[in-house]
C-alpha cells in the first residue's frame, strides 16, 4: 500500500528543473517512510492534483554538510546509474565503509547473500558488520601514522597517546571496529608501539645511558614517597644538579614513559599517577563521578596541584569534565 507524507524538496545540482529534466534532489519528509532503495516516489502538489516528478531513492542516509559539494554531486551522479545491489556495494566500498547490516536492509537481502555480492577483484576486509575496502585501510592506517608524528613533533614531552585518544584524533566518525581492527594490524606489524598503554611511533623511542639509569632510579624512588608531582628545579636542588640537566633528562624520560609532565616543568612518575588512576576509577566506580575535592580526599593533595592532576588527565583522555566534576572517558588508561 502507498504511504503519503509531506517533504521539502531541495534541488543538488541546479535552482530551477524543466518538465521531462532528470535532476538530483533531497526530499526531506515530515513524516517518516520505510523506504529502501531502488524505491519509487510520485511527488504530487500539496492539494495533490497534479503530478509533478517521480523520483527513486538511491541514498538515504545523505550528510549533513556538503550536500553540493562536486565530489559529493559525481558519487551521487555514479550511484543513479546503478540499479544492482552488487554493483551499488562495490560502488559504495569505492568511497567508504559498508555497514552490511544496513546494506541488507535496505536492499532487502539476506545477510548470507551479501557475501556473494562483494566484488571479486578487490580485497574487501571485515571488521565486526562493517565491510571495507585495502585502499581505505590503507587511508586510515596513514592518517593514525601522521596523527602521531604531529603528536610527537608538538608533544616532545610525551611518550604517546591513549587508544580513545588516538581514535579521537585519526579516525573520529568513522567505525569504532575498523579502527581497533587497524591499529591492531599497525601493531603487528611493528609501525606502531604500546608502552605501558601509550601508543606512540616504533621509532619514537630513546635508551638511557647507564650513568642516566642510575639518576633515575634515585629520582624515582623519591618521587614515589608520595604522591605529589616534582618541580624540576626542586629536583635539581636535591640532587646538586644543574637544573638544565633534570629538565633534558626529564624530557628523555617523558619520552620513554617514565614520567608525564603535569604542567611545564612539573612531573609525575608512571607509578603516581597509575595510584591516581586507580584511586579515580575505584571512586567513580562507586559514585559515579568524582569532584575536585574529593579527589584531593583521595590523593591527599593541595588544591591547586590536584587540579593539575585533573586537568592532565582531562587532557590524556582519562577523564571528561562535566560542569563541577568528572567522569571516565577511557578506563583503559594507566592500567597495568
Amino acid at each position: 500500500a502507498a504511504s503519503h507524507t509531506m517533504a521539502k524538496v531541495a534541488l543538488l545540482e541546479q535552482e530551477s528543473a524543466i518538465a521531462g529534466e532528470t535532476v538530483l534532489a533531497e526530499l526531506q519528509f515530515e513524516q517518516p517512510l520505510a523506504l529502501c532503495e531502488q524505491d519509487k516516489l510520485l511527488l504530487r502538489d500539496p492539494a495533490q492534483k497534479h503530478n509533478l516528478a517521480s523520483a527513486v531513492a538511491i541514498d538515504l542516509a545523505p550528510p549533513n554538510r556538503g550536500k553540493r559539494k562536486p565530489e559529493r554531486i559525481a558519487y551521487l551522479q555514479k550511484r543513479s546509474t546503478l540499479q544492482q545491489p552488487a554493483a551499488i556495494l562495490k560502488h559504495l566500498l569505492h568511497h567508504h565503509p559498508v555497514d552490511s547490516r544496513t546494506f541488507a536492509w535496505q536492499h532487502q537481502i539476506h545477510s548470507a547473500q551479501l557475501t556473494q555480492l562483494l566484488p571479486q577483484d578487490e580485497m574487501i576486509q571485515q571488521a565486526g558488520p562493517y565491510l571495507f575496502s585495502a585502499n581505505y585501510q590503507c587511508q586510515l592506517q596513514q592518517q593514525i601514522v601522521t596523527q602521531l608524528e604531529r603528536f610527537h613533533q608538538k608533544s616532545c614531552d610525551e611518550i604517546g597517546v591513549g587508544k580513545a585518544r588516538l581514535y579521537r584524533m585519526s579516525a573520529l566518525n568513522q567505525p569504532q571496529d575498523i579502527f581497533e581492527q587497524v591499529l591492531a594490524q599497525l601493531l603487528l606489524n611493528g609501525e606502531i608501539s604500546n608502552t605501558r598503554g601509550w601508543l606512540h611511533l616504533a621509532n619514537h623511542q630513546l635508551t638511557l645511558t647507564e650513568q642516566e639509569q642510575q639518576l633515575w632510579l634515585a629520582i624515582e624512588a623519591r618521587m614515589n614517597q608520595d604522591l605529589n608531582p616534582h618541580w624540576v628545579r626542586d629536583l635539581a636542588t636535591e640532587f646538586d644538579l644543574a637544573e638544565e640537566n633534570i629538565r633534558q633528562l626529564s624530557y628523555k624520560l617523558a619520552q620513554l614513559g617514565y614520567l608525564s609532565a603535569i604542567v611545564k616543568d612539573r612531573y609525575c612518575t608512571y607509578q603516581q599517577l597509575h595510584t591516581m588512576a586507580d584511586l579515580t576509577r575505584e571512586h567513580i566506580a562507586q559514585y559515579e563521578k568524582v569532584e575536585t575535592a574529593e579527589f584531593r580526599t583521595l590523593t591527599q593533595l593541595g588544591r591547586k596541584v590536584a587540579i593539575q592532576i585533573l586537568e592532565y588527565f582531562d587532557r590524556i583522555g582519562f577523564t571528561k569534565r562535566k560542569f563541577n566534576y568528572r567522569q571516565l572517558r577511557d578506563s583503559e588508561l594507566l592500567k597495568d
